[in-house]
């Protein structure tokens, strides 16, 4: 699964669209921001199964489709779409975000904060 991950942001770095997104910074670091995006967001995601105790015994006899299995999906989609926006947008990532998305190193960008 990470290979395809890291595949899949290869792909977007060298996308015209994704680089004016990030301000024409260079497709290292747009790659490694996406990386780290998706990376993150895989986490959450199963994290969340714990959290929300999808992974009981009885939860282990749902078939793939059904509305259950959905339902929990849906949830725990949106548990870590949370948690890695709010990281972005108010936490220590907002730093990196911020360098990558304006081409400037992150050293640089902590330091003037």
């Amino acid at each position: 699964m990470l290979g395809l991950v890291w595949t899949t942001c290869d792909l977007l770095s060298k996308s015209e669209d994704v680089i004016q997104l990030f301000n024409h910074a260079p497709k290292n670091q747009i790659h490694t921001a996406l990386f780290q995006i998706q990376l993150s967001f895989i986490l959450c995601h199963e994290y969340a199964h714990h959290v929300h105790g999808h992974l009981k015994q009885d939860s282990f006899e749902l078939e793939a489709g059904d509305i259950q299995t959905q339902v929990f999906e849906v949830d725990v989609d949106c548990y870590a779409i949370y948690f890695v926006l709010a990281f972005l947008i108010q936490g220590m990532g907002r730093t990196e975000a911020v360098g990558h998305a304006s081409g400037v190193s992150s050293y640089f960008v902590k330091q003037s904060t």
